[in-house]
């Protein structure tokens, strides 16, 4: 606990500074952020599962459609509080490649998605890719409706499946889940964004019923201009699961995330976004040093 209320103390000092020093920027915080994009299971995570492809506003006044590609390289795989690559710990350093492809179809409404996510390296690697969790492929679409410029209504549906997986080891053939999503976003400013978020994972084959859990996420953002071109994004996030039989499943029931990245806009059409997170998510049997994750992103965001 004590570990926990200093965490929060110093988090909350460096927001305050960067609050008393930074100027607001004049539009609402970035969507491809490194934690949207760690956080859906869709990313590219929380956010991901319920929105689509951010653009620049110079792009969306053009036309009604857009579309995004970006490429992500992360040093973990942080699936909401669980490290998905792990092999002996939490804080394990195996690296996550992620390419991801967003088509907008009425900008700001309907949006179709892809994603993909690799693992680099690793002893377990090829283990994990034949037990249904490493190589694993999400197919997304959603729409959002604006009730006002504060008010946003967001929902979609993830099929998230695993075609490499080993029927031998897994049970099943072609390991899959489907994960419908709600969620309501308010902009009380142009710097600040709350999302809360409602899921519901249910696993495809018979056998892995007993997996199925609702996923509640509360996320919240802060953005401070830093250079015309540079912006800096603050955003944390909490998770609570609820399993259907939450007697089999205990871990990463919470989990919390924050991550604090650098959105640079090479050109209108061309971004980078380095990030720096930290995660954690409760594991049964455990102390906090084995709970807990830090790692580094990158992703380079091309819009069109």
């Amino acid at each position: 606990m004590k570990d926990i209320l200093m965490m929060i103390f110093f988090l909350t000092f460096g927001v305050l500074t960067l609050n008393a020093f930074a100027e607001p920027i004049d539009s609402p915080p970035d969507k491809q952020s490194a934690l949207s994009v760690h956080m859906d299971g869709s990313g590219v995570q929380a956010s991901a599962a319920t929105d689509g492809a951010t653009q620049s506003p110079q792009s969306a006044s053009k036309s009604p459609g857009s579309a995004s590609f970006s490429l992500l390289v992360s040093s973990i795989y942080n699936f909401r509080g669980l490290n998905v690559f792990s092999e002996t710990s939490q804080g394990d350093q195996n690296a996550l490649f992620s390419p991801s492809f967003t088509r907008t179809v009425f900008h700001p409404g309907l949006w179709f998605k892809y994603a993909g996510f690799f693992q680099i390296n690793g002893d377990n690697r090829a283990y994990l890719v034949e037990s249904g969790v490493g190589a694993e492929q999400n197919i997304a679409a959603g729409f959002k409706y604006d009730f006002s410029s504060k008010l946003t209504a967001l929902t979609s549906l993830t099929y998230r499946f695993y075609p490499f997986a080993s029927p031998r080891i897994t049970g099943v053939t072609w390991p899959s889940w489907l994960e419908p999503a709600v969620g309501i976003r308010w902009t009380p400013k142009r710097d600040i964004r709350l999302d809360l978020q409602l899921s519901y994972n249910i696993p495809i084959q018979e056998r892995m019923r007993d997996q199925r859990y609702m996923y509640t996420l509360f996320s919240i953002a802060k953005a401070f201009q830093v250079h015309p071109r540079v912006a800096l994004d603050l955003e944390s996030a909490f998770g609570y699961k609820l399993y259907a039989d939450p007697l089999i499943w205990q871990d990463t029931i919470f989990d919390i995330t924050f991550c604090a990245s650098l959105p640079f806009r090479i050109s209108e059409q061309l971004k980078l976004v380095p990030a720096t997170n930290a995660a954690w998510g409760y594991m049964t049997g455990t102390g906090f040093g084995d709970q807990y994750m830090i790692y580094f992103s990158l992703a380079i965001v091309a819009e069109f």
